[in-house]
C-alpha cells in the first residue's frame, strides 16, 4: 500500500541509504523500523530505496540524503517485503571526487551490512561526524525488481572500492559513450578475444606497440562492442606497492562483473625483466599474477584480460609465458588516418577543401593516433592552412620527410633524370596508362656509381615529383648486435613505408647492409632474404598511387650485391651514375653562380674545364670553399679564390704519395 509522506534532505549517520522518521510517522503509514522502502516521484520519474531508521525528533518529515531532486516534495511511500529483495553478489563503490578529497579516508565497509542498495545510486557514508566521501553503486549481478536493479548487501556480498585517492587498486570505466574510428589493430585484438569471451574461454593478451599508438583506446573500443565491463588496474602500481591483494580483488570483481575486461596498462612497471633479480620477495607478486592467469584459463568465465606494454622485452619472462596472445599495434595506414582525423576535427575540416592538402598533412605529422589527435588540435586553434604546426612522431629513428629538391636544382645527369622519370614517375602520375597495357610498374631500382655524384639527389628530386614521402634508410637504422633486431628493424621500415604511401624507400649504402649472402655472413645473409620477401611482398599492393611503396638503393660497388636482387620483380633497374660532363659541370657552377655573387673576372667555361674529373659533391665543395675565402677578404668570390680552392680541393683528393712528390 502506498502512502503520501514528505521527504526533506538531513544529515544522516552511518550512511545515505538510510531514512529517519518519528514512531508516529511509521505507525500511521503502517511500517515498522528498520524495513526496506521505496520512494517514487511519478511527477519527476524518480524512484528511491532506503531503509528505515527511528529518529528522535517528534515531526511528520522523512529525513535522508538520497535522491536530493525529491527533497521538499510530497512522495508516495510502500514497504519492501524483504523476501523479494535479493542479496547482492557483488557490490563494487567507484569513488566520485568532490572538491575536499584529498582529506578524505576510505570508508569502513562494515557500515554497509543490511544496507538497502540501488544500482548507479549515489552513496554518502558519514561516521562519528567524519565524512568519507561519496561512491557511485555498481551491483552485480543485475537482478530487476519494480522496474529497478536492487538489493541487500549481506554478510555473503563481496565488496570493492576503486579510485579513491588513498587506496591503491583499479577503477571501473564507464566505455558506453566511447566513440572511435575502426583500425586493423582494433579488429584483430576484436578478432582474438570475441570467440573467446562468447565461448566462456577466459583468455589473456598483451597488446604491444609505441607510446600514442592507441593501445587503451583499442581496448576501451572492445570493451564497447563486447558490451562488457572495462576495469583498469593503476598504472601506478609499482614494485613498492603490494599487489597481491589488489589482483585478488579485481580478479574476483571482474568474475562478477562478466562479462569484464581486466585491463594493465605498463605492466612493465609493474613486472619488469629485473624483478627478483635481488630478492626482496618481489617473486611473490609474479608467482600470484601467474596463479590468477592460470586459474581463470581453467575456469568458465567470461573475462579477458589485456594488458599493454610498449616493447615486450622488457616485461619479465615468467609474466610473459602467461599470456595466450601477443599482439601489435599496427602501423595505421592513410585512410584511417583520414577518418581520424574528421573524428577529431569535426567540423574545423569544412573550411579546408582541399583533399591533397589535407593528405600532405597527414603524411608529414606522423601515423601514431596521438600525432594525429595533435594535428586536430592545430586544426581547431589554426584558422589558417599555413600556420599549421604538427609534431612528428619518432618512428625508431626513421626520417620520414617530403623533400623539396627538383629535377632543376641538379646539374647534369640529363639521361638519368630521364630514366627517373620513366622508371619512378610516372608509375606514380599515370597508374591509369599501367593498367590498360597490362604492365606491372616496376618496385626497385639501383642507382651504382662513384661517391658524390648525387645519387641521393636524385633519389630526392624522384620523391617531390611523384609528391611521396621519403624514408632514408641507413646501416644504423637496421644493423643490431641483438639476435633478431636487425630483421624486426627491416620489417618496421616496410610496414611504415607501406602506412606512409605514397613512398620511396631510399636505401644508402645498400652493399654494406645487404651483401652476398654467399659471402655477408649470417646477419648479411639473413638480412638478404628478409629483403627480398619485403620486396616480393610490395607486389601485392596494386597500382593505385596511394598504396605505392617504391625503393631505391645506391652503392659504390655493384658486384658485391646478391644476385638475386636483380632478378625481374625486384631490383630489374639498374642506373649509372657517373661523373659530371662538360653540360653537367656548367650546370651545376650555373646553379651555384645564382646564389653567390661572383667577380666578373670568374670565367665559368675555364672553370668547367679545370673541374673535369671531380665530382657533383666535390665541384660543390669547390665554390663553397672559394666563397669562404672570399668572406674571410670581404670581397666578391673572383678569380683568384677559385684557383686556391680547386688547388684544396685537388690535394684533398690525390693520393699522398703524389702530394709528397709535388
Amino acid at each position: 500500500m502506498k502512502s503520501l509522506v514528505e521527504l526533506n534532505h538531513g544529515d544522516t549517520e552511518h550512511h545515505s541509504a538510510l531514512v529517519y522518521v518519528s514512531a508516529k510517522e511509521l505507525e500511521r503509514v503502517a511500517i515498522t523500523p528498520r524495513s526496506y522502502v521505496q520512494f517514487s516521484c511519478p511527477s519527476l520519474h524518480l524512484s528511491a530505496c532506503c531503509q528505515v531508521r527511528l529518529s528522535e525528533e517528534n515531526s511528520n518529515a522523512w529525513i535522508t540524503e538520497i535522491e536530493p531532486q525529491m527533497h521538499g516534495k510530497q512522495v508516495y511511500v510502500q514497504a519492501l517485503p524483504s523476501h523479494r529483495l535479493a542479496t547482492i553478489d557483488h557490490l563494487h563503490l567507484e569513488w566520485v571526487p568532490t572538491t575536499d578529497h584529498a582529506a578524505l579516508p576510505a570508508p569502513p565497509l562494515g557500515l554497509m551490512l543490511d544496507a538497502i542498495v540501488q544500482d548507479g545510486m549515489l552513496w554518502k557514508c558519514k561516521w562519528f561526524g567524519t565524512e568519507y566521501g561519496q561512491y557511485r553503486c555498481h551491483i552485480f549481478p543485475k537482478v530487476i525488481l519494480d522496474e529497478c536493479i536492487v538489493g541487500v548487501v549481506g554478510k555473503s556480498t563481496q565488496l570493492s572500492l576503486s579510485g579513491h585517492p588513498n587506496v591503491a587498486g583499479f577503477h571501473l570505466e564507464n566505455v558506453s559513450s566511447h566513440s572511435s574510428v575502426m583500425s586493423q589493430s582494433i579488429i584483430n585484438l576484436c578478432e582474438v578475444v570475441m570467440p573467446q569471451i562468447m565461448d566462456n574461454v577466459p583468455c589473456s593478451v598483451l597488446l604491444q606497440g609505441a607510446l600514442g599508438s592507441g593501445k587503451m583506446h583499442a581496448i576501451r573500443q572492445l570493451a564497447k562492442d563486447l558490451n562488457s565491463n572495462l576495469l583498469i588496474l593503476d598504472a601506478t602500481l609499482t614494485t613498492a606497492v603490494d599487489i597481491v591483494p589488489i589482483l585478488k580483488s579485481c580478479f574476483n570483481a571482474a568474475i562478477a562483473m562478466q562479462p569484464a575486461i581486466i585491463c594493465m596498462p605498463h605492466i612493465d612497471m609493474s613486472f619488469p625483466r629485473s624483478l627478483g633479480a635481488t630478492g626482496g620477495g618481489n617473486e611473490r607478486r609474479i608467482i600470484d599474477l601467474c596463479f590468477w592467469l592460470h586459474t581463470l584459463s581453467n575456469t568458465k568465465h567470461k573475462v579477458a584480460v589485456v594488458c599493454t606494454i610498449v616493447d615486450a622485452s622488457i616485461l619479465h619472462p615468467k609474466v610473459l609465458a602467461c599470456f595466450n596472445e601477443e599482439l601489435t599495434m599496427q602501423v595505421t595506414s592513410l585512410q584511417f588516418r583520414r577518418e581520424l582525423l574528421a573524428f577529431f576535427a569535426k567540423g574545423d575540416l569544412l573550411a579546408i577543401n582541399d583533399t591533397a592538402a589535407i593528405d600532405s598533412m597527414l603524411i608529414q605529422s606522423g601515423h601514431q593516433p596521438s600525432d594525429i589527435a595533435i594535428l586536430a588540435r592545430n586544426l581547431s586553434l589554426s584558422t589558417h592552412f599555413e600556420q599549421l604546426s604538427t609534431n612528428r612522431s619518432n618512428l625508431k629513428g626513421l626520417q620520414v620527410s617530403v623533400p623539396n629538391v627538383h629535377w632543376d636544382d641538379i646539374g647534369g645527369a640529363a639521361d638519368v633524370k630521364q630514366s627517373l622519370q620513366e622508371m619512378v614517375v610516372w608509375p606514380f602520375e599515370k597508374p591509369e596508362i599501367f593498367t590498360r597495357m597490362g604492365i606491372t610498374p616496376p618496385i626497385g631500382l639501383i642507382l651504382y656509381g662513384p661517391p658524390g655524384t648525387g645519387k641521393t639527389m636524385l633519389a630526392k628530386a624522384a620523391a617531390t615529383a611523384t609528391a611521396c614521402n621519403f624514408l632514408n634508410v641507413t646501416a644504423s637504422d637496421i644493423l643490431s648486435s641483438e639476435f633478431g633486431a636487425s630483421e624486426k628493424a627491416l620489417a618496421h621500415i616496410f610496414q611504415t613505408a607501406k602506412a606512409m604511401s605514397p613512398c620511396i624507400v631510399f636505401i644508402d649504402e645498400f652493399q654494406s647492409i645487404f651483401a652476398s649472402r654467399s659471402g655477408g655472413g649470417r646477419i648479411g645473409s639473413s638480412l638478404a632474404s628478409q629483403l627480398l620477401q619485403e620486396m616480393d611482398g610490395l607486389k601485392a599492393l596494386g597500382n593505385s598511387m596511394l598504396q605505392s611503396v617504391f625503393v631505391l638503393a645506391a652503392t659504390n660497388c655493384l658486384d658485391a650485391i646478391d644476385e638475386a636482387f636483380l632478378q625481374p620483380g625486384r631490383f630489374e633497374n639498374i642506373l649509372y651514375v657517373g661523373y659530371p660532363d662538360a653540360d653537367g659541370r656548367k650546370q651545376i657552377l650555373e646553379l651555384h653562380q645564382r646564389k653567390m655573387k661572383w667577380h666578373s673576372s670568374v670565367q665559368i667555361d675555364k672553370l668547367v674545364e679545370t673541374t673535369e674529373g671531380l665530382s657533383a659533391a666535390e665541384i660543390t665543395s669547390v665554390v663553397q670553399t672559394a666563397g669562404l675565402l672570399s668572406i674571410m677578404r670581404n670581397l666578391e668570390v673572383d678569380e683568384d679564390a677559385f684557383d686556391q680552392a680547386l688547388l684544396q680541393v685537388w690535394q684533398r683528393h690525390l693520393p699522398i704519395n703524389q702530394n709528397q712528390n709535388q
